[in-house]
């Protein structure tokens, strides 16, 4: 019998779980721009929720048209994060999948606002970020 509360509690802990997971407003592809030292640059990441506040995903950046003169490369990298119950959200980079030369990894800082993310690159010469969740 013991057995089977315990089978049943956890069965419940992780439908939950996996439910609440199902409605994180984070989870999907989101787009849009970034501004550091070669200019402003596309970014799509990518977010899968872990818990309610932490997820994991991947970073693209791109050039868009109004850098394609300054050399911007294609890079891709693993992400990791967290969100908090005020919408703050920090993403930090974890690992490359495809790293251009000499470019590096940068790390955000911003709040959830409905169906967009506004903030900040958390490194030197780099600027602001917006990003908009596609549907």
């Amino acid at each position: 019998m013991k057995a089977l509360i315990v089978f049943l509690i956890s069965v419940l802990v992780f439908n939950k779980s996996i439910a609440q997971n199902l409605n994180n407003p984070l989870d999907g592809v989101w787009m849009g721009t970034y501004q550091c030292a070669q200019g402003e640059t596309g970014i799509r990441l990518t977010l899968t929720a872990i818990t309610d506040s932490t997820f994991d995903g991947i970073y693209d950046f791109f050039p868009i048209c109004s850098n394609y003169a300054k050399d911007v490369e294609v890079g891709k990298y693993y992400v990791t994060g967290n969100n908090d119950r005020y919408r703050n959200i920090k993403i930090f980079g974890r690992q490359w999948i495809w790293r251009p030369l000499d470019w590096f990894m940068v790390d955000l800082s911003g709040k959830l606002f409905g169906d967009k993310i506004e903030g900040n690159i958390v490194q030197q010469s780099c600027g602001n970020f917006k990003i908009i969740k596609q549907e």
